[in-house]
């Protein structure tokens, strides 16, 4: 599936809109190059599709792309990452 992820820095957010659902990653600044990713979610009819690793990925890369550091308080998040080390 391919997904259009869109960042609102208003919002502190990035989303992915399927089927009139929101899907998203929230975020807040932690400092003036840090990003603390706070919560993902994703709807319950929309889990089990990679939706949230998507958005996951689209935000590390918007971050590493940006020279952000990430604080990964989301347990999600730090899910993500681990599978990328090991």
């Amino acid at each position: 599936m391919k997904l259009d992820i869109r960042h609102d820095p208003g919002e502190g957010r990035f989303i992915a809109t399927i089927g009139g659902e929101e899907a998203y990653l929230l975020y807040t600044e932690a400092g003036a190059r840090t990003l603390d990713f706070t919560h993902t979610y994703v709807p319950e009819a929309l889990r089990h599709q990679k939706i949230g690793e998507a958005i996951v990925r689209h935000a590390l890369a918007h971050a590493a792309a940006n020279g952000f550091e990430v604080l990964p308080t989301c347990p999600f998040v730090k899910w993500v990452l681990g599978r990328d080390r090991g």
